[in-house]
């Protein structure tokens, strides 16, 4: 004959619901994210590009801008201003960077901040 065992083993109902919610919030967060840091990534390209591309090389500060701008349009980003380019003025070319924030209406009030530093780029 089988015993039955003393304590029962296993997930409860509110267990179960607890753990899907908690899945599900995550899954929320990833889905809202996952498209900031493609965007993020993509900017990244366009400001490594402009180190390679002809046109930059010897383009004066506003055409440098104009340029990333263009390639951050055709990339569909639309996050990124003119405010957010920052181009300096070096011995041996122009020093680009992009510094964005973006912010992401997670839940009622709740919002999540994506603070981008951009790699540094010196185009001759």
């Amino acid at each position: 004959m089988t015993t039955l065992p003393k304590r029962q083993s296993g997930m409860t109902a509110i267990s179960f619901a607890m753990l899907l919610a908690l899945i599900g919030f995550v899954a929320v967060i990833f889905v809202k994210l996952i498209p900031v840091y493609l965007e993020n990534f993509k900017i990244t390209a366009a400001v490594n590009a402009l180190e390679d591309d002809a046109r930059a090389q010897g383009a004066s500060v506003s055409e440098v801008k104009e340029l990333l701008l263009k390639k951050l349009d055709i990339d569909d980003v639309d996050k990124v201003g003119e405010d957010d380019i920052v181009i300096k003025k070096l011995s041996e070319g122009l020093s680009v960077t992009v510094n964005h924030e973006t912010r992401i209406r997670m839940f009622g009030n709740v919002d999540a901040v994506v603070k981008y530093e951009g790699p540094v780029v010196t185009v001759r």
